[in-house]
C-alpha cells in the first residue's frame, strides 16, 4: 500500500511538472534552443509571394538552388543543384518561428520576383523562383530595399 501511494504522489509531480515544461514551451524555445534553427521574417508588402523550404528527403517538392552550399557560390540565375524539400508561403508580417512554430528549420528562401539577397560578406540577385539556401542558425529578414527590389538579409 506504501509502495502505491509513493507511486501515484510520484506519478502526480512528474504530471505536474511536465504540465508546467508544455505551458511554458508552447510560448518560446528554451534558451538552449534559441537561434537554433534557421528563421525567416516576412517585412514584404502582400503583393510580393515569399516562400521558406526544408531541405529534405522525401520532400514533396523540389527546389532549384543557385547556391547548394549556402555561400556565395557564383551567378544566382544558374540551377546548381535541385534538392527534396517542403516549402510553405510565409505571409507578409509575420515569421517562419511564430507562423509554423519555433521549432520549424527554414533552409532557404523563394521569392516569386527577382529579389537581392545579401549575407554578411557578400550579395547576389537571384532571378525569380530561383531558391536561396542558408544555415541553419541564420536569421533572414525579407523586406524592399531603397529602390522597392526584395531585398533579403541575414541579422
Amino acid at each position: 500500500m506504501r509502495l502505491r501511494n509513493r507511486t501515484a504522489r510520484l506519478l502526480a509531480a512528474v504530471m505536474m511538472l511536465a504540465g508546467v515544461f508544455v505551458a511554458t514551451n508552447a510560448i518560446a524555445p528554451p534558451a538552449a534552443l534559441a537561434g537554433a534553427f534557421g528563421t525567416v521574417e516576412n517585412r514584404l508588402p502582400s503583393n510580393y509571394t515569399l516562400k521558406v523550404a526544408r531541405f529534405l528527403s522525401g520532400g514533396t517538392s523540389s527546389c532549384n538552388i543557385w547556391n547548394p552550399s549556402g555561400g556565395n557560390d557564383g551567378s544566382a540565375n544558374v540551377v546548381r543543384a535541385t534538392w527534396s524539400c517542403n516549402v510553405r508561403w510565409l505571409p507578409s508580417g509575420k515569421s517562419s518561428d511564430n507562423e509554423f512554430g519555433w521549432f520549424y528549420d527554414a533552409d532557404g528562401i523563394m521569392i516569386e520576383s527577382s529579389y537581392v539577397y545579401h549575407d554578411t560578406s557578400w550579395a547576389q540577385s537571384p532571378s525569380a523562383f530561383m531558391w536561396t539556401r542558408f544555415h541553419d542558425t541564420d536569421r533572414v529578414i525579407c523586406t524592399l530595399n531603397t529602390y522597392n527590389t526584395p531585398y533579403c538579409y541575414t541579422a
